[in-house]
């Protein structure tokens, strides 16, 4: 009988290198962070990522449907792919919504949409603005729309637009053509009330804020309550029009960035004062509730959101935010908030909150994962908007563990500084960084963690006195590089190598190095080492040695000789790859990246790719290495801060373009895992970390197809 089984993998070997390729397009179904990630390790199926973020969850774009009794969102709305500012009930259960947006779901929509109440965004309605969108105000079949465009609906409209709730266009008689932003519109009746930056508008001259009518959008002549500074909110009954933002006077009348309008324009003596900014004021019958960024109104002390009653006294109601308020919403029993707080009502909220009659956060908590700017009610449904990409995540500090579908495991040792550096070994997960607490004990800079429970090693505690950046495991001893002179009970400058069971450093073993280390590489009896040094190992050499594993000793014979940094060394073969800040290494004109001979460490006179900017991690996956740093340009392609690169040192069409640093790629299981600190990565909205899938081409499958029938015939 034939071995059909060593026939198949020849066959896969022979057609490995055209068989596979990396998806460009990142996995969005995978969870996110809201903060940098510096090192990723891959174990099995699970992935450690360490940084200075502080949540990991969900990628769900910038704006959500959230029920209000469980804070679920509903994953059938449209992903938004930029800020949301604003978002208005349509009335019938969907929402309008604008800001500084391109895409809604898969349709193209320029700052402003309509989502129905199903989840399908509005294909008639498409006003398309060419600028931001900052707020939407309903009246009956019309819509008000203000911002920072020029063009909407079709016309030409400068800063604010009255829109047909059926196709989207601008009304051809309607046009204030205000002369500066808009930020707030109000309406009640046949009123339309205007705030801004503005000094005209609807005709006249208007400081900042202006009465328009609804008709052909004049200004009224005889409403001119004159503010000398910029109006964010309005809010109006049939009484007054309360207003907030960061003026000072209203014509003759001093008025701290709050004040009641009349009817008829006059300033009203109602006046709490406020020492900050107030961003936003919603009406509950009489009473106020205000947000900003004040910590002081109606002479009471109140942290960045407020209850007022019609007189101006301040109620007792005080949910004490952390930080600014930017939206809140009234059902009738509960008050939504959101802004860039952490904590508010006595609770940790981060950017969103349910608030109750006695001031105090309720249960619900969506968890985003960055600034609120919105919020709106219909029904029993919220809809949240702003900076955020991720909302339903859960709290990891700095270290976390996702499973191999890319979501959060509940493994949690929760760091109190960044994390460096990770790297496995046995059944533990060893991490250096900037803390000094880890896994729930004391640990300085340096931790070994257990991969199941995430819980510090009591007994294993090198105990250094200044940052870990570097770890590498062999067997029985962990080697360590950083910012240290003290490790392991011993002094030892820069790097060292631990015991593996007692944590001390190594009686013999003392590189002395006399900079920081950034990066360890073993292979064989050798480990190769890069940073900021120009001695090591008891030899003149610069940002990059080969020491011995026996006493540290620096190979006498290898000398690359870079004239700067050293962040990335990796290893294949009889080829040295590293990556950093140089020109020069290897006795060659080498910018930021090299191959190097393992004998001698000259550089290798054909393999060039020549980026513009450093090199932070090198992935070598196998013909291919992958990169990251903070370049734009490698091997005369635009790259923006990922590329691959293939045997010969040519920049492969694969182009992820991140749109800020990355800091580690790893491959493992045919995924590239990547980190750091971009935002944007494979034209996605996908911060901080994702993976790329590998795929077959259909024409290999085609192949593999036929081969196996034949065998099996």
């Amino acid at each position: 009988m034939k071995n059909w089984c060593s026939l198949y993998f020849i066959f896969l070997l022979l057609i490995s290198e055209l068989a596979i390729s990396q998806e460009s397009i990142p996995d969005t179904s995978w969870w996110v962070t809201n903060g940098e990630v510096h090192t990723i390790t891959v174990d099995s199926d699970y992935t450690y990522i360490g940084g200075s973020f502080t949540q990991v969850g969900p990628r769900t774009g910038y704006g959500v449907k959230l029920n209000m009794i469980d804070s679920i969102y509903d994953k059938n709305f449209p992903e938004v792919n930029g800020t949301i500012w604003v978002s208005v009930p349509d009335g019938d259960g969907g929402w309008y919504i604008g800001g500084y947006f391109t895409k809604v779901g898969n349709y193209d929509r320029n700052r402003i949409a309509h989502i129905n109440s199903d989840g399908r965004v509005d294909e008639d309605w498409n006003p398309n603005a060419d600028y931001v969108v900052n707020t939407i105000a309903l009246n009956g079949s019309d819509i008000y729309v203000g911002g920072s465009f020029q063009n909407i609906g079709g016309l030409p409209r400068k800063y604010i637009a009255k829109l047909n709730t059926t196709d989207g266009s601008a009304d051809v008689n309607w046009n204030p053509n205000a002369n500066h932003t808009v930020y707030a519109l109000a309406v009640i009746e046949s009123d339309i009330y205007a705030g801004g930056s503005f000094t005209n508008i609807g005709g006249q001259d208007r400081n900042r804020l202006a009465k328009l009518n609804n008709t052909d959008g004049s200004a009224y002549v005889d409403w001119n309550p004159d503010v000398n500074h910029y109006v964010y909110t309005i809010a109006v009954n049939s009484s007054a029009i309360y207003i907030g933002g960061t003026f000072t006077v209203i014509g003759d009348s001093t008025r701290s960035k709050i004040a009641k309008i009349n009817t008829t324009g006059v300033i009203d003596s109602w006046n709490p004062n406020s020492n900050g900014i107030i961003r936003v004021i919603t009406l509950e019958n009489d009473d106020l509730y205000v947000g900003g960024d004040f910590t002081s109104i109606g002479g009471q002390s109140r942290n960045y959101i407020a209850k007022l009653n019609s007189s101006g006294s301040v109620d007792s109601w005080a949910p004490n935010a952390d930080a600014p308020v930017y939206t809140i919403a009234y059902n009738g029993d509960y008050v939504f908030v959101g802004g860039n707080f952490q904590n508010i009502g006595g609770q940790e909220r981060h950017y969103i909150a349910k608030l109750n009659s006695s001031s105090s956060a309720e249960s619900w908590n969506p968890n985003a994962n960055f600034y609120v700017n919105t919020v709106s009610i219909s029904g029993s449904n919220v809809y949240v908007g702003g900076d955020f990409t991720s909302i339903g995540g859960e709290t990891r500090n700095r270290i976390a563990k996702l499973n191999s579908a890319g979501r959060l495991e509940s493994w949690n040792p929760s760091s109190n500084s960044s994390v460096w550096i990770l790297s496995i070994s046995k059944n533990f997960v060893y991490a250096g960084g900037t803390f000094t607490n880890i896994g729930g004990e004391p640990r300085n800079y340096i931790a070994r963690l257990n991969k199941t429970s995430g819980e510090a090693d009591e007994s294993w505690n090198p105990n250094a006195n200044n940052w870990v950046r570097a770890i590498i495991t062999n067997n029985d001893y962990i080697y360590v590089g950083g910012n240290f002179t003290n490790i392991g009970c011993k002094n030892r400058k820069y790097i060292a190598k631990l015991n593996s069971t007692t944590s001390e450093a190594d009686e013999t073993w003392n590189p002395d190095a006399n900079g920081v280390i950034r990066a360890i590489t073993l292979s064989g009896n050798h480990i190769f080492t890069g940073g900021v040094f120009t001695n090591i190992g008891g030899q003149s050499r610069n940002y990059i040695a080969k020491l011995n594993d026996i006493d540290g000793s620096a190979d006498v014979t290898w000398d690359p000789n870079a004239n700067n940094t050293v962040y990335a060394i990796e290893i294949e073969g009889s080829d040295i790859y590293v990556g950093g800040s140089f020109t020069n290494i290897g006795g060659q004109d080498r910018n930021r990246i090299a191959k190097l001979n393992n004998t001698n460490g000259s550089a290798d006179s054909i393999w060039n790719p020549n980026a513009n900017n450093h090199i932070s991690t090198i992935e070598i996956n196998g013909s291919y290495v992958y990169i990251g740093g903070s370049f734009t340009n490698i091997g005369g392609q635009i790259r923006n801060r990922i590329a691959k690169i293939d045997s010969i040192g040519a920049v492969d069409s694969w182009n992820p373009n991140a749109n800020d640093l990355v800091n580690k790629v790893i491959y493992n299981n045919n995924c590239l895992y990547v980190g750091g600190r971009f935002r944007n990565i494979g034209g996605f909205d996908q911060r901080y970390f994702c993976g790329f899938k590998t795929k077959m081409s259909g024409n290999i499958q085609l192949q593999l197809r036929v081969f196996l029938q034949g065998a099996y015939r």
